[in-house]
C-alpha cells in the first residue's frame, strides 16, 4: 500500500524545461543485442542557443529487443505514492516512418529498474506498459506485468484496456501525456487483494482539454511502491523496430510533477581536527549539500562543548556556498579542548558533524615598563612572572637580587638597560 516517508510540501514543479540536461540521470536497458545507443540532447539555435526542447534519438543497426530509456530526476524524487508526472511530446518521423516511441515514465524504482510508462506509439496509440530495464528476459523488457483492469483482471495490449486510440491526435503539435498515481479506492482493494495504486493516463491537447477521440486509460498496479530516494519518474522513450537502424524518436520538453516530494537530508563532509595555539585563531572548511535546495539555502549553526574556552560567539560561519569556511576565536588566555559540532538543516532534516578543537597552552611574555622620577631614578615594574636583569652594553646581562615588581632602580643605575626572563 501507500505509505508516508517525509516530504516537502510543492506547488506542479517543472522538473526539466528542455533547456537543459541538469539533474536528469539515465537507465537503459540492461539487454542490447546489436549494441545500440540512444541519447537525449539539447536542440541549440545556430549551436549556441537552446531552442526549449530536447531531442531522443537512437543510433544502431538494431538492438533486440527495442532499446528503452529514461531520463529520471535525480534532484526531486514523489515522497508518496500520490503524484502526477507529465511532459509534452511529440513524435519526429524519418521520411514519416514514426517508429519511435516516446512518453514520461513513473513508479520508477532506481534500483530495480521496474517502472511504469506511458507513450505514444505512432500506429498503436496511446500505451500504459511496465518497463524492466534491468531484466535478463527480452519478454519482460516491455510488458503488461503487475498491470490490471479496474475488476482486478489482467491489463491487455488493446485499446479497451491499457491502450487508447489516437483520437483526433495532430503527430505535427505537442500533447501534454500525464500518468497519475493514487490511492486506491475501496471498490479496487476488493478488486485486487495487494493492490499498490490506481493509474490514470491522460492525453492532453492543451490544459485540461483532452485530445478528442482518446480515453483516459485508468488501471491498478500490485507492484511495490519504490522506497525513499529510489522513487524516480522522467522521461521515456526507444526505438520500435527491432530489426531497423535506429533514427529520431521524439522531442520533448517540460517534464513535470505534480505531489508531495521526497526530502532527502542535507549533507556534511567529515570535519578534520584541529590544533591552534592559545590566544590565536583557527579555520576550518566545511563541505555541505543538499539535493532538493540550493547550498546557499542550508542552515549552518554550531555548538561547543565547551563554552568557557570555544563560545558560540567565537565561531563566524561564511554564509553562502557549498564550501563553509568557520573561523574559531578561542576565549583570551585560555587553552584545553572542546568538542565543535556543526548543524545543516533544510528546514525538516538535519545532519551534524564533530570536531575536535584542540589550543595548547602558550607562556605570555612578561610585561616591562619603566619610568623616570623627578630625581632621575627609575621604577621597573613587570607582570608575567620571569626574573628582572640589568645590563650596561645589551651583551653580559647579570640579574637582579631580591628585585620585585615595581623595582626602584637608582639615579647611579638609571643609565643600565633592563629585560624580564622567563624561568
Amino acid at each position: 500500500m501507500i505509505a508516508g516517508v517525509v516530504t516537502l510540501s510543492a506547488k506542479p514543479i517543472i522538473v526539466n524545461s528542455g533547456k537543459d540536461l541538469k539533474h536528469l540521470a539515465k537507465i537503459e536497458n540492461k539487454l542490447n543485442e546489436g549494441g545500440a545507443e540512444i541519447d537525449l540532447t539539447v536542440v541549440m539555435r545556430n549551436g549556441r542557443w537552446p531552442i526549449g526542447y530536447l531531442e531522443m534519438a537512437q543510433a544502431g543497426k538494431f538492438t533486440n529487443p527495442a532499446l528503452c530509456a529514461a531520463w529520471h530526476s535525480d534532484r526531486y524524487q514523489p515522497g508518496t505514492g500520490v503524484y502526477t508526472v507529465s511532459a509534452e511530446v511529440m513524435l519526429v518521423g524519418a521520411e514519416d516512418v514514426y517508429d519511435g516511441v516516446s512518453g514520461v515514465i513513473g513508479w520508477l524504482d532506481s534500483e530495480s529498474g521496474v517502472g511504469i510508462s506511458f507513450a505514444l506509439n505512432h500506429y498503436d496509440g496511446f500505451q500504459v506498459g511496465t518497463v524492466s530495464f534491468l531484466a535478463d528476459d527480452a519478454d519482460a523488457n516491455r510488458s503488461l506485468d503487475g498491470l490490471f483492469e479496474l475488476d482486478g483482471s489482467p491489463a491487455g495490449a488493446a485499446t479497451g484496456s491499457a491502450w487508447s486510440g489516437k483520437g483526433s491526435h495532430d503527430g505535427s503539435k505537442w500533447v501534454r501525456m500525464g500518468l497519475a498515481f493514487s490511492t486506491p479506492t475501496e471498490e479496487d482493494k476488493a478488486a485486487l487483494e495487494d493492490v499498490t495504486a490506481r493509474i490514470t493516463a491522460t492525453v492532453f491537447k492543451t490544459g485540461k482539454k483532452i485530445v478528442e477521440g482518446t480515453r483516459e486509460i485508468v488501471l491498478l498496479t500490485n507492484l511495490p511502491m519504490p522506497e525513499g530516494s529510489k522513487h524516480r519518474f522522467g522521461y521515456f522513450g526507444y526505438w520500435d523496430s527491432i530489426w531497423d537502424e535506429g533514427n529520431k524518436v521524439a522531442i520533448c520538453r517540460n517534464l513535470k510533477i505534480d505531489g508531495e516530494l521526497y526530502n532527502s537530508p542535507p549533507t556534511i563532509e567529515p570535519i578534520d581536527d584541529l590544533i591552534i595555539n592559545e590566544n590565536g585563531t583557527g579555520e576550518v572548511i566545511v563541505l555541505i549539500g543538499d539535493r532538493e535546495l540550493y547550498s546557499s539555502q542550508i542552515e549552518v549553526s554550531a555548538e561547543s562543548s565547551n563554552p568557557a574556552l570555544v563560545p558560540v560567539e567565537g565561531i563566524a560561519i561564511s554564509t553562502s556556498g557549498p564550501k563553509r569556511t568557520l573561523t574559531i576565536t578561542p576565549s583570551a588566555n585560555a587553552h584545553g579542548e572542546a568538542v565543535i559540532t556543526i548543524t545543516v538543516s533544510d528546514g525538516v532534516d538535519q545532519a551534524s558533524a564533530a570536531f575536535t578543537l584542540t589550543v595548547n597552552e602558550m607562556n605570555d611574555p612578561p610585561i616591562l615598563s619603566v619610568a623616570r622620577g623627578g630625581d632621575g631614578g627609575l621604577t621597573v615594574e613587570w607582570a608575567g612572572g620571569g626574573v628582572l636583569q640589568s645590563s650596561t652594553d645589551l651583551k653580559s646581562w647579570q640579574a637582579v637580587e631580591d628585585a620585585a615588581s615595581p623595582f626602584p632602580a637608582d639615579p647611579a643605575d638609571a643609565w643600565k638597560y633592563f629585560r624580564v626572563i622567563l624561568e
